[in-house]
């Protein structure tokens, strides 16, 4: 073999170790680097969706309405539901009683005060929104003057934390706005902040959050309602989404693989990642709450809905595809103890249900499929 033919020869195996190696890291790497997961303990062992555990299949909704947006569960078990075109309806029972039977225009989202007396209806689209309000008890409407960002309810009481644009400095202002007075009552703090959410967990903080994208990192923080002080709660990776607990110290948080779809949910406390979920799933999906486990005391948990084929999650681009409902999922509801850190039970749902909006009364859980906005509820 001649000099030559071993030069070429050469050439051709260091250029295809460099297309490997060039593959190798696109696809993640074994440093961690494209792998969400990263050197994380796994919380929950093998995900097993077949296995339904104690959970029942439900061979109906839980009320005779469908295409809700939001809903509260009061104490006799009645229903209060908004549905996607605004209308507002109240269901005892079988009984479907309509509050509010008028279409809302450019109806963007619903949510309600701590006690379920009063309703937030969001229309339009950032950065002017229009804030409405709606008196459950009275069913009667009205709006809050000006336009905003975003607006979220105090967790109790009648007041509302809202982001309000400031032409002049390009800054966005938090302020307190109290519903019962019909005014701003104190503004927070303004800050220079890009497309973001907000949350009022408990009365101490406002959590402020990057929406969602898979190209770009995102970030939590934390305002002090009384002080206007500022602090990092999580400071997010690619496809950052987060659900916080009322404490805003536990979150669950999405993060997005690098260079390639699906992505894992980790457990951040203290603003430090604990640990990697078994299962990957939205943080959108899941709720926190507290497992009786004698007088006064209870044990933390997290319920999930969880897509039982999670190999064709993984092949989504995620977080955006599932925001922008490019694909529904088949749910089971999974529930992690966060004390010892392990998956306690799991209930099977009617197949197939995307579970969103999860919300624990008692020992039952209510969930909205996602697809048609029928509401669900199983025991725990």
């Amino acid at each position: 073999m001649n000099r030559r033919r071993i030069i070429i020869i050469l050439v051709l195996l260091l250029v295809l170790a460099l297309i490997g190696l060039a593959g190798y890291w696109l696809l993640g790497g074994s440093s961690g680097a494209g792998d969400a997961a990263g050197n994380l303990p796994e919380i929950g062992g093998e995900f097993n969706p077949a296995d339904p555990g104690n959970g029942e299949f439900l061979a109906e909704a839980t009320i005779p309405v469908s295409d809700i947006a939001a809903y509260y569960v009061y104490a006799d078990e009645s229903v209060v539901a908004v549905h996607r075109d605004g209308t507002i309806d109240r269901v005892a029972s079988t009984t479907v009683t309509s509050l509010s039977n008028k279409p809302v225009e450019n109806f963007a989202s619903a949510s309600f005060s701590g006690d379920g007396s009063r309703i937030l209806v969001l229309t339009g689209n950032q950065p002017r929104t229009q804030v409405n309000i709606f008196e459950v008890a009275s069913a009667t409407w009205r709006v809050v003057p000006g336009t905003f960002r975003d607006a979220t309810w105090a967790p109790s009481g009648s007041q509302l934390a809202t982001l309000t644009p400031d032409t002049a400095t390009g800054k966005t202002a938090i302020g307190i706005y109290d519903t019962a007075l019909g005014r701003t009552v104190r503004t927070v703090v303004a800050l220079a902040l890009g497309d973001v959410a907000i949350d009022w967990p408990n009365a101490q903080t406002i959590l402020v959050t990057d929406k969602p994208n898979y190209q770009s990192a995102g970030s939590t923080w934390a305002v002090d309602v009384a002080s206007g002080r500022v602090t990092i709660a999580a400071r997010g990776k690619l496809g950052y989404a987060a659900k916080w607990d009322d404490a805003a110290q536990t979150a669950l948080a999405f993060q997005a693989n690098q260079y390639r779809s699906g992505g894992r949910t980790k457990l951040i406390v203290g603003g430090i990642e604990q640990a990697v979920l078994s299962f990957t799933t939205i943080p959108d999906k899941c709720t926190f709450f507290g497992m009786p486990t004698g007088e006064d005391e209870e044990t933390p948990y997290v319920v999930c809905g969880a897509p039982r084929d999670q190999d064709d999650l993984q092949r989504k681009t995620l977080p955006d595809a599932y925001y922008r409902k490019e694909f529904f999922s088949d749910d089971v509801l999974v529930g992690v103890n966060l004390e010892t850190r392990s998956v306690d039970f799991t209930i099977a749902t009617p197949a197939p249900v995307d579970a969103t909006d999860l919300q624990v009364v008692g020992s039952t859980v209510y969930y909205l499929d996602r697809i048609t906005g029928a509401l669900y509820k199983s025991a725990i």
